[in-house]
């Protein structure tokens, strides 16, 4: 593989620890629909409402999906353009870099807007309370510019 292809190993790690996490928050969703919310003492649902966590499942089947597309599309370029391109390395860090704010800050404001911690910034930065696509319009534009990168 290319410098460039072994910089895209990043987003298919990314997109299984994701995957993982969804299946987590799709756990934690059903385990409070059938009311089984109680673990080991701890009130799931007053630490992680049903909104969140099903806010999350949604949000990172199209994060997983997204990182390995992205991953395989950088992945194909060598093999297509038959060499390395200059400095493909640093482009793919710098997407790599802005998928994980994209990510960690998506995860965190889902929680933060639901409950209410945000204030008038959580239309941007929190949940805008769509069906499925969640993420504060700044992750939203992000994820976007990710795809036109």
């Amino acid at each position: 593989p290319t410098p460039s292809q072994r910089a895209t190993y990043k987003f298919f790690a990314a997109g299984m620890l994701l995957f993982l996490i969804q299946v987590l928050a799709g756990v934690l969703t059903v385990h409070d629909f059938v009311g089984f919310t109680t673990f080991f003492g701890f009130d799931l649902q007053a630490l992680i409402p049903v909104t969140v966590s099903r806010s999350w499942h949604v949000l990172l089947s199209l994060l997983w999906i997204s990182a390995c597309w992205v991953g395989v599309s950088i992945f194909v370029l060598p093999m297509l353009a038959k060499r390395e391109i200059k400095g493909q390395v640093t482009l793919v860090n710098l997407l790599f870099s802005i998928f994980l704010i994209i990510g960690l800050g998506s995860i965190v404001g889902l929680y933060m807007g639901p409950k209410n911690m945000l204030g008038t910034l959580s239309r941007w930065l929190g949940h805008q309370g769509w069906e499925f696509v969640e993420l504060g319009r700044f992750y939203q534009y992000l994820l976007m510019g990710v795809f036109v990168l």
